[in-house]
């Protein structure tokens, strides 16, 4: 469950956090989220999100830090870039390398996430992103995990993980 949520923040910065807030508006719902695990390296995330925008969005690169009372504990990084077609409902499948140098404060991290416990949780990076034919780097430090799922109306019971 733990590591189901962490996954589903990855794939909601993967769909969501690139966009400006009027594009952020019309995208989603994220459905059907699979997440497979490969050991501590790294993550496939797939699921079904709407784009109701006019315009293709697509997350060129994006490299996150996942941080516990602003200490950073994990970073993940998108491998491929992610695409969704304009006015369209689209399946869509990232991998990511996840990172950290204490898998015992990772583990912590990941039971608090569990327990709803995400008032000390916070998310940066750097996200570089084509809307349209326009391409834009966004960067953010401290964004509150409790904002950013309140945000996103983000549910965390409809994913499935596998892990090999």
């Amino acid at each position: 469950m733990r590591e189901r949520t962490l996954l589903l923040l990855l794939v909601l910065s993967t769909l969501l956090l690139p966009s400006c807030r009027g594009v952020v508006n019309r995208l989603g719902p994220v459905e059907d989220l699979v997440i497979e695990r490969h050991g501590s390296a790294g993550v496939d995330l797939e699921a079904t999100i709407t784009n109701q925008t006019g315009r293709r969005v697509e997350l060129k690169s994006a490299s996150l830090r996942l941080c516990y009372r602003e200490a950073e504990v994990a970073q993940a990084q998108l491998l491929r870039p992610v695409e969704l077609p304009r006015h369209s409902t689209t399946r869509i499948e990232s991998r990511w390398r996840l990172r950290s140098e204490d898998p015992a404060a990772l583990n912590m991290l990941l039971q608090r996430i569990e327990r709803g416990e995400y008032e000390k949780i916070s998310l940066g990076g750097v996200l570089k992103v084509g809307l349209g034919g326009f391409k834009k780097s966004f960067s953010f430090e401290k964004l509150p995990l409790s904002d950013f799922l309140r945000t996103f109306e983000a549910e965390t019971s409809n994913t499935e993980a596998y892990e090999d």
